[in-house]
């Protein structure tokens, strides 16, 4: 008997394991689709949401093993795939998370470019490239009033590059995050009432939208919540997976290794120090100080050696 339960125990203890490491057992998490099964999300005790397509799908290298290709085909036909909303996707709060890589565009091109679209009777919330820009849009509301949306530029970004998006909403705000970073806050306007009936990975139907529409994205680990994230939550969920090259470098100073050493007797000397900066700015206010802060440095084979001199009031 205590055989069968420790065989039991073990068996839920790697079952566990194996869901936390795909992502299945995250707090408030209803949807989650990898694509390392294709189409079909995980979901560890529920059949799969997705309904019945006739679209092929392509998979290629993404940012966590496999991404899906979404958007307009060669011979024009538009690569989306539908899944049903329910359980998935709340229209009174909720997150909506993603990464996407450009293949064959850039971000201020004049193409529409469309990574997810979640419908109702009258409600819509799409996440998309607008046309003619170089603005992310996150747009929410009722189909038959007035959307709201919350917008960024994505001017900067290029084919091969990865991308992080989400997009948050409860009660009357939405904010659309963009590789970590909030970039929007918007009051929504008009509330959508009916709830949402399906949602679309690479957009509703992307090949009506726009005259001659065009361009293919790479998708990959898209997430759905049932709460609106907080900024450190996504901040965290980029920085996971974040390539190293989207790191902001600095620019590098080389200083040299001095012949003297500086005296260390409080005081500051012409020469002492091998290099010498100041700035013009308060670090505290961040305005314009006439009293500059200089900060000077030098180094032997075994210290670093660091001055400041600073006004004194």
């Amino acid at each position: 008997m205590l055989k069968k339960l420790l065989g039991g125990v073990f068996v839920f203890c790697v079952l566990s394991l194996q869901l936390i490491s795909q992502g299945r057992c995250e707090d408030n998490l209803t949807f989650y689709n990898s694509f390392e099964n294709g189409l079909k999300e995980e979901q560890s005790l529920e059949t799969s949401s997705l309904i019945s397509t006739d679209n092929a799908f392509a998979l290629e290298e993404g940012i966590a093993g496999k991404a899906l290709i979404v958007g307009i085909e060669n011979d024009k036909k538009g690569l989306s795939y539908e899944y049903s909303a329910e359980g998935n996707i709340d229209l009174k709060e909720g997150t909506v998370a993603f990464w996407v890589k450009p293949l064959d565009w850039n971000g201020n091109d004049k193409y529409f470019h469309h990574f997810f679209d979640a419908r109702g009777a009258d409600s819509e919330l799409i996440i998309y490239k607008y046309i003619e820009s170089d603005k992310l849009f996150f747009l929410f509301g009722p189909r038959s009033a007035q959307w709201t949306i919350a917008y960024s530029s994505v001017a900067e970004w290029k084919p091969g590059e990865w991308h992080f998006v989400a997009c948050s909403w409860k009660d009357r705000t939405m904010k659309l995050y963009v590789d970590g970073e909030l970039m929007d806050t918007k009051d929504i306007g008009t509330l959508a009432t009916t709830p949402f009936a399906s949602f679309f990975i690479g957009g509703a139907k992307p090949e009506q939208w726009g005259t001659n529409p065009q361009g293919k994205t790479l998708m990959d680990e898209v997430k759905i919540y049932g709460v609106a994230l907080d900024a450190s939550k996504i901040t965290e969920m980029w920085k996971t997976l974040r390539p190293s090259s989207s790191a902001k470098s600095l620019p590098l100073l080389s200083v040299g290794k001095a012949n003297n050493m500086p005296v260390l007797d409080g005081k500051i000397g012409d020469d002492e120090y091998n290099f010498k900066a100041g700035g013009f700015l308060d670090i505290r206010t961040g305005n314009y100080s006439s009293d500059q802060a200089v900060c000077f440095l030098s180094y032997d084979a075994s210290n670093l050696y660091l001055g400041i001199q600073s006004k004194v009031h």
